[in-house]
Formats: structure tokens, sequence, C-alpha cells
């Protein structure tokens, strides 16, 4: 595990509670989870969260399907998601080397956003192969004129994220159909919001 990312797990594992704290406040992105299985349209898809966290958008997952696995590389996250939707299962896992089951959608809410271009490419062709025929994958990244590389140290501790030029996401993206794509603005930081389907 490279260095940015083993301080990056070692600042979610010791501000769990506080980031999962903000988390929440921040609310399910509940409309954005509807769409997703209502593109699907089947009864019980299986489903992939990467980066689950606290679990906070686990629930609202999970009242769509039994079948749902959470990933993420913080054990204490993971262990606080298991408290909030004990229904749901989790892993402790590392997206660039666990094998993904086949699935019929996965999510990545701000999760991808801690992977360099290489490590980012890896994991969007691993979603691509794991999806069934007419999968969703549904992604938020952080936006940029370019491709930078950001180590930030706040209350929470020291991350590193990287953010994309919308044409390289899209570049990395091209196996995909997308369904929806577009630029939203939250909390002064621009974000690019895409569904795409497996084709």
């Amino acid at each position: 595990m490279d260095s940015h990312k083993e301080e990056t797990k070692r600042s979610y594992d010791l501000s769990a509670r506080a980031l999962a704290q903000k988390f929440d406040d921040i609310g399910p992105r509940v409309k954005d989870i509807e769409e997703v299985f209502s593109l699907i349209g089947k009864s019980d898809p299986i489903t992939l969260e990467i980066g689950c966290g606290n679990g906070r958008d686990a629930a609202e997952i999970c009242r769509h399907t039994k079948r749902y696995l959470g990933i993420d590389l913080s054990p204490e996250m993971v262990h606080l998601a298991e408290a909030k939707v004990p229904r749901a299962k989790f892993v402790v896992a590392d997206v660039e080397a666990y094998d993904f089951p086949k699935t019929d959608a996965v999510f990545a809410f701000a999760s991808l956003r801690h992977l360099p271009r290489e490590s980012l490419r890896l994991v969007f062709n691993k979603i691509f192969d794991s999806l069934n025929q007419g999968g969703i994958f549904r992604l938020s990244l952080k936006q940029a004129d370019s491709y930078q590389e950001v180590t930030k140290k706040d209350q929470y501790g020291l991350r590193t994220f990287y953010l994309y030029p919308k044409e390289a996401i899209i570049d990395y993206l091209r196996r995909f159909a997308v369904v929806k794509m577009e630029t939203v603005v939250f909390r002064d930081q621009k974000w690019l919001e895409a569904t795409l389907r497996k084709f």
C-alpha cells in the first residue's frame, strides 16, 4: 500500500466517528439510489457499494435489495456500518486488490476520489467486467480543470484526493454507455455525477 493510501486509511480509522457524523448530517443519496434501482428493473439485484463508509447509503440501498455488499478500506468505518445496518454484508477491502463478484449495480459515491489515474482506470475496468449485461454503475468524482493530486490536513487527519477533468473521466469510462452525466457544485466543489450502463 502506498504512503498516501496508508495515511488516508489511518485518518479514516482515527476519525471514523467524527466523519460518520459528518456523513450522516449530509444524509443518504435517496434520489440517486432510487434512480439506479428503477433503471435495473429487477427484484433484489446484486449490489456492490465501493467505499461504504459508516453505512449512510447502505441503509437506503438495502431498502431496494436483500443482496448488498459494502466494501471499505477502513476497518473502523466498516465496524460502524455493521452497527448501523446489521442486515447488510460488509468487508474490509482495498478496491484495487479486491475480486469483485458478478453484480447488477455498483455505487461509488465520492469514494474513488482517493485513487490516482492508473488505479482509477484499473478499477473502472474491474467494475465493467464485474457487471452483468445491462448493469448500472453510479459514480461521483471530484472534478477540476486539470488532473490534480491534493493532500489535505484538517480536523479529520491527513488525506489525499485526486481531481479529474471531465474529459479524462469520459475517456476512462469509454467502455460504458452513458445514461446521464452532469457537473454539479456542492460546497464550492465541482463533482462529476454519472450514471452508466454496461451493454
